[in-house]
C-alpha cells in the first residue's frame, strides 16, 4: 500500500506571514526575497488570508491597483488551516474537494508552523489522479498541431 506521511515532513517550514493592512508591494519584495510564492496573512496574529504571487499579479498588477494596495484586497480570504499531524493523502483529498492549492498548516498550540502546496504533496502522494491535476494546473495547454 502507500506510504502516508504526516504534514510536518513535507511542509515549508518558517513561514513569513504579512500583515494584512501592509502594501501589496511589500508581500511581492518578501516573497522576492524569500523565494516564496505565497505568504499568510495575518490580522492580530490570526490567519485570515493566503496571497500568492499569482493573486499579486492577477487581482492588483492586472487591475491596476497602486503598489500601495492592502494585501487583504488582494489575498484569497479564509485560508483552509490543518494540523501538522494530518496525513498527506487526507490532506491532498482535501484539496481535491475544496480546489485549493494550499494549505496553512498549525502546530499543536494553533500557531501556523508551515505551508504545504499541492506541489509538496505530488511528489510524496503517489496518485496518478493528483499528479495530472498539478500538471495541467502547471504546464500552458498544448497548442493543437495544425
Amino acid at each position: 500500500g502507500k506510504v502516508s506521511m504526516q504534514l510536518q515532513e513535507i511542509m515549508t517550514h518558517n513561514v513569513i506571514g504579512i500583515d494584512g493592512h501592509e502594501p501589496v508591494q511589500q508581500a511581492a519584495r518578501m516573497m522576492a526575497e524569500h523565494d516564496i510564492g505565497a505568504l499568510p496573512v495575518f490580522n492580530d496574529g490570526e490567519p485570515v488570508g493566503l496571497v500568492t504571487d499569482r493573486d499579486l499579479v492577477v487581482r492588483s498588477l492586472a487591475a491596476g491597483g497602486p503598489p500601495e494596495t492592502p494585501v487583504e484586497s488582494a489575498m484569497t480570504p479564509e485560508p483552509v488551516t490543518v494540523w501538522q499531524e494530518m496525513e498527506t493523502t487526507e490532506a491532498a483529498k482535501l484539496m481535491e474537494e475544496r480546489a485549493i492549492r494550499r494549505l496553512l498548516v498549525q502546530d499543536p498550540d494553533g500557531r501556523i508552523a508551515g505551508i504545504v502546496s499541492l506541489g509538496d504533496l505530488a511528489v510524496r502522494v503517489h496518485d496518478p489522479a493528483l499528479t495530472s491535476e498539478v500538471t495541467e494546473c502547471v504546464s500552458p495547454p498544448a497548442e493543437p498541431a495544425g
